[in-house]
């Protein structure tokens, strides 16, 4: 990745791991978010609530993974419950 100098983006890897077979899968997906003029001002806030907000994607897609992975299917109700959870 480019190193971000003037401080004019957000970045942060979500890294997701996969059981397969025997194995894993790790997979990374790298966010990236432009910040306007206003929120380079309160860096320090943007910030904090970003990386408060991806936690909460990483808990979900977390919850969401055992629970298939444990034999649930996949819907909308199981998306639900896990948001719900990573909120919490």
């Amino acid at each position: 990745m480019i190193k971000d100098e003037k401080k004019f983006a957000l970045r942060d890897n979500v890294k997701i791991v996969e059981p397969n077979g025997q194995g894993a899968i790790v997979r990374e997906i790298s966010l990236f978010f432009p910040l306007r003029w206003w929120a380079r001002l309160f860096s320090g806030t943007v910030r904090k609530i970003t990386i408060k907000e991806l936690a909460k994607i990483n808990k979900s897609i977390k919850c969401a993974a055992e629970k298939v992975h444990a034999g649930n299917a996949m819907s909308d109700d199981l998306a639900k419950t896990c948001y719900r959870e990573s909120a919490k």
